[in-house]
């Protein structure tokens, strides 16, 4: 008898005990729960973030062969490729992927990781077999849909621009540099992203373009492939002046390397689009007291660029 309420005791503790457990064990799925939704929620506020916030775009190697296997392999429809220096761990891929530009989602961007030439080259076919037969599975596993681009975008007449940009650099005897669309409407028509020497030794350039009409878009090309060629040929105090005031309008267009830029883009969109005057392509305005002083010396350099073809 003494040992009855030891035994009543025992019970009531082993039902506490049960009761405990089960509690437990239902908090323990609520949590594993509100752990799986706390990764969802991390991984869609993280999938929304622009991919070009993601990424490093690269650069210090040639995009002809890649530009030029786009062009053998695609035909007129040609996606848009941009090559950064790994895929975001995000996407669980380490060699490509695609995405759709928020601008026009009838265009397909290939984001390819950057690796050595022969590699780059292989990923490359890969992605393209792979575009071309959307109903694989690769392709589905590829393509990740609703991921914001921020600045990037697709390159707007694409085919047109890598074939012109293969083209220009191919005569102007220099490596062909990232071409990447900048999307940004208060974006400067051109710019080039001339990536600081290393020990001396000039390592590559990235060309963005802004979106606008396809002889513009052409123009701004050719005048930041100059800037590369200046960089790369003519890297010298000659060319770059530090002392310019960029801020400077008129000061910045009569430096002597926009000067030679702006000549070379208008040569060349004359010779491909015989355009009978270039006044529409120049940046400074008509208005400005020293137009006629810049346009005179613009076609100064331009008749330079005759005598030395």
């Amino acid at each position: 008898m003494k040992n009855l309420p030891f035994k009543n005791n025992n019970k009531k503790g082993f039902d506490t005990m049960k009761k405990s457990e089960t509690k437990i064990n239902i908090n323990e799925k609520e949590v594993t729960n509100m752990k799986y939704e706390l990764e969802d929620n991390i991984k869609n506020i993280y999938s929304k973030k622009p991919i070009d916030e993601m990424v490093d775009i690269g650069y210090g190697f040639d995009m002809r062969p890649l530009y030029r296997l786009l062009l053998a392999k695609c035909g007129e429809d040609l996606p848009t490729l941009i090559v950064v220096d790994e895929i975001p761990e995000l996407y669980k891929r380490k060699d490509y992927i695609f995405v759709k530009p928020e601008s026009d989602n009838s265009k397909t961007i290939i984001v390819m990781a950057e690796s050595d030439g022969l590699n780059m080259k292989l990923t490359l076919l890969k992605a393209i077999t792979s575009y071309q037969n959307q109903n694989s599975e690769d392709f589905k596993d590829a393509f990740k849909s609703n991921v914001p681009m921020g600045s990037l975008g697709f390159l707007s007449h694409n085919k047109e621009m890598y074939y012109h940009a293969l083209k220009i650099c191919n005569e102007l005897k220099i490596p062909c540099p990232q071409i990447i669309m900048n999307c940004f409407p208060d974006s400067a028509q051109g710019e080039t992203e001339a990536i600081s020497s290393y020990r001396g030794v000039y390592i590559g350039s990235i060309v963005r373009i802004k979106k606008a009409g396809r002889s513009m878009q052409l123009v701004a090309l050719a005048h930041e492939l100059k800037h590369c060629w200046q960089q790369e040929v003519k890297s010298n105090k000659k060319f770059f002046t530090q002392d310019v005031n960029q801020l400077n309008h008129t000061e910045y267009c009569f430096n002597q390397t926009e000067i030679e830029a702006v000549a070379y883009s208008c040569k060349y969109i004359q010779s491909i689009k015989h355009y009978a005057d270039i006044d529409s392509f120049l940046p400074m305005s008509k208005s400005n007291p020293e137009y006629t002083r810049y346009f005179n010396l613009v076609m100064k350099y331009m008749k330079s660029l005759d005598n030395a073809a």
